[in-house]
């Protein structure tokens, strides 16, 4: 079995800037600022002062602060559950699932055939770490 863990690669403040600034040339007026933006520089509060992203980005700090406070909680995962179905006959010698969480962390597991691995545990692991 072999298992990897693909972290997520994360925008840097540079790239987050320059969507910002796309923004900005192409909006009309008074336009309110798209939800994905705020996400976007609410994420690099994890790497940045959020003075110096609001400073960067040229936002509000108290707007930028309530988007980073509104952020979902890493430790109230939501789960979606697929049921797979073994009953399509003949034998599986293996198989190879990846499963990604709303963050964007990456879980990829392969397995060949007479393993005893118990992939509900994983999968529990996984999203609730």
């Amino acid at each position: 079995m072999k298992i990897t863990n693909l972290p997520a690669r994360k925008a840097t403040l540079a790239e987050v800037q320059e969507q910002f600034e796309t923004w900005r040339e192409n909006r009309g007026k008074k336009k309110a600022i798209p939800e994905a933006l705020w996400a976007a520089a609410a994420n690099l509060s994890d790497d940045y002062r959020i003075s110096e992203i609001a400073n960067a980005l040229r936002l509000n700090y108290t707007d930028l602060h309530r988007h980073i406070q509104s952020r979902p909680s890493r430790g109230t995962p939501e789960c979606t559950f697929v049921e797979v179905d073994r009953s399509c006959g003949g034998n599986v010698s293996g198989y190879s699932i990846e499963l990604e969480d709303r963050f964007g962390s990456r879980i990829k597991v392969s397995c060949s055939g007479g393993s005893s691995m118990n992939l509900t545990e994983l999968i529990k692991t996984f999203w609730c770490k």
